[in-house]
């Protein structure tokens, strides 16, 4: 089979009269200034091809090198499927020459080449007529094979990674998912392991915690998948968490980090009453998995009570700083006694917040404390926030260094 991959950044043939069509498919890599409109001859030469031969690959965001990442990426699945491909990548970008010597040294019946003119297409497949394998009866689920193009030249593509999702998403019961979940849950937070710092590692290793015979019916594009969702729903959990930058990973895992998520959960639903309390503690125990009996949830408010994160006044449940508490000797009226109520607890709220990360992981400037801050205080307006900051800064909980980088005192 016959691959041209073409870079329409750098590159805008607008014919391909000189290519024998059968068994070729193009790819056509559109940046994001070049997703408006196509030119009608390069359109009608498109059309000469089968339809569900023709691709159109669109960038879902500008950015230097992207399309060169895309375009790689395609050709990688494109070797893995098909190893005795005949490929041209139209391209001026020298920086592929790497990539293609690579994949024509490590599969034997390949041939790529690079080129910077359409018009040596016809040069470049005269010694490669032999047909390869039919790419159409292979697995390579990456790409909607419906494109088509309109009439008035406009180019109506599926968003290909919205496609790939929602293949994966029928093809894979979401009770496989949880069962994975499950067997990665019970083995990261029930046992000792390593847990690596960054993402790519970390699914690699739980892949050790599945049973083959749970995964054997999936390919590895669906494994691949499963385990993305797996690590999904650590992150939704609290369990695991990546840094600003997205890269390295912290965890919660030990009893303190899942008692710091019940306390959490506990301090966004200010139960008023005793039953209340012990209600939202034994749900929270339950989604991580652990022993939420009444015993358990006693120690847990028995541990919140030590910390002065709650008081009890007989079914009566308040919440620190403890204004409201009966018998209060305070003369505040009730309106400035709530509000100093909620404005405290929601500064301490923060703070808790803050030291639940690891001190590497912290926000490390004053706009990125902000966003932190705005996305983990549910609720609360701008102003708030910006106050927060300031009394943190104010109390010396956090001090701005020369360079503007953020010191923590806690």
């Amino acid at each position: 089979m016959k691959h041209i991959l073409i870079d329409y950044e750098n590159i805008q043939p607008k014919s391909f009269d000189n290519v024998e069509v059968d068994e070729c498919h193009v790819w056509l890599f559109l940046g994001i200034n070049q997703q408006k409109s196509l030119p009608l001859k390069l359109v009608e030469n498109l059309l000469r091809f089968d339809n569900e031969n023709v691709h159109i690959i669109r960038m879902q965001h500008a950015g230097k090198n992207a399309l060169d990442f895309y375009l790689s990426f395609y050709l990688g699945k494109i070797s893995e499927i098909d190893p005795s491909a005949d490929v041209c990548i139209l391209a001026r970008d020298s920086g592929y020459d790497i990539l293609v010597e690579h994949l024509n040294s490590a599969y034997d019946g390949m041939n790529i080449m690079r080129l910077e003119n359409s018009n040596q297409l016809t040069v470049a497949y005269e010694s490669n007529i032999e047909s390869a394998p039919d790419i159409k009866k292979s697995q390579l689920v990456i790409e909607d094979s419906h494109h088509v193009l309109c009439d008035d030249v406009t180019s109506v593509a599926m968003d290909n990674k919205k496609y790939l999702a929602q293949s994966l998403e029928e093809s894979v019961p979401k009770s496989v998912i949880h069962e994975c979940y499950v067997l990665v849950f019970d083995s990261i937070v029930n046992r000792k392991v390593f847990l690596p710092s960054y993402k790519s590692n970390l699914l690699y290793s739980i892949k050790k915690y599945v049973p083959v015979t749970v995964l054997e019916r999936f390919n590895s594009t669906e494994q691949d998948y499963i385990f993305e969702q797996v690590f999904g729903k650590f992150i939704k959990a609290g369990l695991i968490r990546l840094d600003e930058n997205e890269e390295k990973l912290s965890y919660k895992v030990d009893s303190q980090g899942i008692l710091d998520l019940v306390t959490d959960q506990v301090l966004r639903s200010k139960a008023k009453e005793i039953d209340g309390l012990n209600n939202v503690i034994k749900q929270k125990l339950a989604s991580y998995r652990q022993a939420n009996n009444q015993d358990q949830i006693d120690l847990v408010v028995t541990y919140l009570k030590k910390k002065d994160i709650i008081k009890q006044d007989n079914k009566a449940i308040y919440y620190s700083p403890f204004d409201s508490i009966k018998g209060n000797s305070s003369k505040v009226s009730q309106d400035d006694n709530k509000k100093s109520k909620d404005s405290a607890t929601t500064y301490q709220r923060a703070i808790a917040q803050l030291k639940s990360r690891p001190a590497g992981t912290r926000p490390s400037k004053k706009s990125s404390l902000t966003n932190y801050l705005k996305n983990h205080l549910r609720n609360e307006d701008p102003k708030t926030i910006d106050k927060l900051v300031k009394q943190m800064v104010s109390n010396k909980i956090i001090v701005i260094s020369n360079t503007n980088k953020l010191i923590y005192k806690i």
